[in-house]
C-alpha cells in the first residue's frame, strides 16, 4: 500500500490549504482549514480516511505557524516534515511554470517527498525549554546587532562635529569614559574652554585609571584641531550644522545603544541559565574558542543532534559545506554555500578564529596555509568546518553517555582532549608553547606577518590588492612553454639581458627598447614579419 502525503499551505492571516495524495494520485479536491481544534480535527478526518498507520504531512517553515500545527499533529501519532522555501518554489516552477496558487502549493508539497526524499526533513518537535532558549538567542543576536547599528551613527555623528575624534580614540571608542565626554562635549569649542588639565581630571574620574593618561591629551589636541577648522565658518554664521542640534542627537543615540546593550546583557544571563539547565553536562565547553554564549548559541539552534545523520549533514546545516560544480573531467573549486543558519555560521567562524591560538591541530592546519599565502578568511573558514565536525562528535557522546547512564546507571563522560597533530596528548599550557613555538605566523611566514602587521598598524585593510601591469613579473625559470604560460596566466613578458630586467611597461630609453626586442624577436614574432618589424623599430630610433 501506498504511503499517504499531505501537503499543506500555511497561512498567517488566511486559512490553510490542504491537499492529500496516495502516491501520485491524488486523493480528492484542496480544501481548507483553519488553525482551530474544529480544524485540526477535520484535517485528521479526512487524511486519515482510508489508511492505517501514520500519515506524512509537509509543509514549510512559514513563520511560526508550523509549530503549533507540527505539535498537534506530531501528538496525534503522525509525521511532519519541513520542506526549504526555495525548494518548495523551484518544484511549484517545475510543475506550473505559468501558474502560482495556494491550491498548486500545497500539492507541490504533498509530491516533494515523493520525488526527493532525502530533500525534507523530518520534525522533531522542540520541548518548551528548546524554544524558550533559540528565543532568548535571536532576541541577544538583535539587540547586539541593533547596538553595532548605533555605534556607527554615532560615529556618523562624530565625524560631522570633530572629524580628528575618531582618530585618537582608537579601540576606545564607546568606553565609559568615551561615553561620558560624548554625552557633555560633542561640541570640541566647549572641550577647549573646559581646559587641558580639567579634561584630564575629567578622563581620569570615569575611566578609574584604566585608559592611557594621554589619551586625554590626545583628545584635548583633536578638539583644538576641529575648533581651528569650523572657527571661520562659526564666525560667519556658515557652519552647515547646529551643534546643539548634534549634542541632542548624540545623546539620545547613547542613550539607546546603552540601553539596546544593557538588555543584551540581561538577556545573556537568562540564555546561559537556560542553557545550563538544557545540558547540564556543558561539554561543548571543553573546545577552545566556544565559551557559554556561543555554546548557548550551538545547543539552540541546533536541538536534537540525533536528527542528523552523520557529521556531512550537520556540517551542510551549518552553512559550511563548499559549492559543487563538477563535469565531465572538470571539478572546479568553488566558495562555501550562502545556505545554512547565519547566526550558527558566525558563532562557529569566531569560535575557530580563537581556536588557533590555543590547540595545536587547529595552529598547524592555519599556519601550513598561512605560509603557502592563502588568505586569513579563508583558512578560518575551514577551520570552522573542522570546529562544526568536532561539536558534532563531542553532541554525539555525549548523548550516547547520557543513554549509557540511563541504561546501566553508570556514571560516563565525554570529554575532549588537546593533542599536537602528531597525536601526543597535551596540556593548555603544553598546547599554547608548542603553537608560540612552531606555528606562530611569524615562525612560518615572517615576511608575511610582518607585512601583515604593518598593513594592520597603519589602518588600512589587509586584502588583496591586483597587482598592475608594471608588477606583474615572468614565471620562474622552471616553468616550462615559455610564452604560452604567460598567455595562460595573463602575466606581461620581461626580457632578460644579462643581469638587467625589463619590463615594456616602464618608461626607458627608446634605444634600449629596441636593442632589446631585437633580441627576442625569435622568441615572439614570426619570421615571416621579423623584417617589417625591424624596419617599424629603425624607424621609431630615427622619430625619436
Amino acid at each position: 500500500m501506498m504511503e499517504r502525503y499531505v501537503g499543506i499551505d500555511l497561512g498567517i492571516s488566511t486559512k490553510h490549504k490542504v491537499t492529500i495524495y496516495d502516491g501520485p494520485e491524488r486523493v480528492g479536491k484542496t480544501f481548507a482549514i483553519e488553525t482551530s481544534r474544529e480544524g485540526l480535527e477535520y484535517l485528521l478526518k479526512r487524511a486519515t480516511q482510508g489508511v492505517e498507520g501514520p500519515v506524512n504531512f509537509v509543509f514549510e517553515p512559514t513563520s511560526t505557524v508550523w509549530l503549533p500545527m507540527s505539535a498537534y499533529l506530531s501528538a496525534a501519532g503522525h509525521r511532519t516534515f519541513m520542506v526549504k522555501t526555495q525548494k518548495s518554489s523551484d518544484f511549484r516552477k517545475f510543475f506550473s511554470k505559468h501558474a502560482k496558487s495556494d491550491n498548486i502549493d500545497s500539492g507541490v508539497l504533498a509530491r516533494i517527498p515523493q520525488i526527493d526524499p532525502k530533500g525534507v526533513n523530518e520534525l522533531l518537535v522542540p520541548t518548551a525549554e528548546q524554544t524558550t532558549l533559540k528565543r532568548q538567542v535571536k532576541r541577544r543576536e538583535r539587540y547586539v546587532s541593533d547596538a553595532s547599528k548605533q555605534k556607527l551613527r554615532i560615529q556618523a555623528l562624530l565625524l560631522l562635529a570633530n572629524p580628528f575624534l575618531i582618530g585618537v580614540l582608537g579601540q576606545d571608542k564607546f568606553g565609559k569614559a568615551t561615553v561620558e565626554f560624548l554625552k557633555k562635549y560633542t561640541d570640541p569649542q566647549k572641550a577647549v574652554k573646559c581646559g587641558r588639565k580639567r579634561l584630564e581630571r575629567f578622563w581620569d574620574k570615569h575611566s578609574k585609571g584604566q585608559v592611557d593618561k594621554q589619551r586625554a591629551g590626545k583628545v584635548f589636541e583633536a578638539c583644538q584641531k576641529a575648533v581651528e577648522l569650523y572657527g571661520p565658518l562659526r564666525k560667519e554664521s556658515r557652519l552647515p550644522f547646529d551643534y546643539e542640534a548634534v549634542q541632542q542627537e548624540v545623546c539620545e543615540e547613547l542613550e539607546l545603544m546603552e540601553d539596546l546593550e544593557g538588555r543584551a546583557k540581561r538577556i545573556e544571563k537568562q540564555m546561559i541559565a537556560m542553557y545550563k539547565a538544557l545540558h547540564p553536562e556543558r561539554v561543548l565547553e571543553q573546545l577552545r574558542g566556544i565559551g557559554p554564549i556561543i555554546a548557548a548559541i550551538i545547543i539552540a539552534m541546533v536541538g536534537n543532534i540525533n536528527r542528523f545523520k552523520n557529521g556531512r549533514k550537520f556540517v551542510k546545516y551549518c552553512g559550511l559545506c563548499p559549492r559543487k560544480n563538477q563535469t565531465g573531467n572538470s571539478d572546479k573549486k568553488m566558495r562555501i554555500t550562502k545556505a545554512g543558519q547565519a547566526l550558527l555560521k558566525k558563532s562557529l567562524y569566531l569560535a575557530a578564529d580563537v581556536a588557533r591560538n590555543w590547540d595545536p591541530e587547529f595552529a598547524a592546519y592555519y599556519a601550513r596555509r598561512y605560509a603557502k599565502g592563502d588568505h586569513h578568511d579563508y583558512i578560518i573558514v575551514a577551520l570552522a568546518r573542522k570546529m562544526a565536525l568536532r561539536v558534532y562528535a563531542l553532541l554525539k557522546r555525549c548523548e550516547a553517555a547520557r543513554h549509557k547512564q540511563q541504561s546501566t546507571s553508570e556514571q560516563v563522560e565525554a570529554t575532549y582532549i588537546l593533542r599536537t597533530p602528531e597525536g601526543l596528548k597535551v596540556d593548555a599550557k603544553e598546547a599554547r608553547e608548542i603553537i608560540k613555538k612552531k606555528y606562530a605566523r611569524e615562525v612560518v611566514a615572517p615576511d608575511r606577518a610582518q607585512r601583515d602587521r604593518a598593513k594592520k598598524n597603519s589602518g588600512t585593510k589587509n586584502k588583496k590588492k591586483k597587482p598592475t601591469q608594471s608588477e606583474k613579473r615572468w614565471p620562474p625559470k622552471d616553468a616550462t612553454n615559455g610564452v604560452a604560460s604567460a598567455s595562460r596566466h595573463k602575466i606581461a613578458p620581461s626580457f632578460e639581458d644579462g643581469n638587467r630586467q625589463f619590463n615594456p611597461d616602464q618608461q626607458s630609453n627608446p634605444e634600449a627598447i629596441s636593442e632589446l626586442l631585437m633580441k627576442n624577436l625569435k622568441l615572439f614574432v614570426p619570421e615571416s614579419m621579423q623584417k617589417d618589424l625591424e624596419k617599424l623599430l629603425k624607424k621609431g630610433e630615427q622619430n625619436a
